[in-house]
């Protein structure tokens, strides 16, 4: 279940990239993606371990650990 989540994340995130910045009037912005990715999966591996510390639920400590593990994608 977790790699079929990933991989629809990844196709959106392509999805996203190629048509909707593949026009050619976006060609004359620059974008770094690469430091945008950086920063989400940075932002979700933090962000996901940190709130997966005060949980009392095993369910819930599990959820916020898979979100921080989308971040090692």
């Amino acid at each position: 279940m977790a790699a079929g989540v990933k991989a629809a994340a990844f196709a959106v995130l392509v999805r996203i990239l190629v048509f909707g910045f593949g026009s050619a009037s976006a060609i004359l912005i620059v974008v770094d993606w690469g430091k945008l990715v950086f920063w989400l999966a940075a932002l979700t591996m933090l962000g996901g371990n940190l709130l997966a510390i005060p949980q009392r639920s095993v369910k819930r400590m599990l959820a916020y650990s898979a979100i921080a593990h989308a971040g090692y994608s």
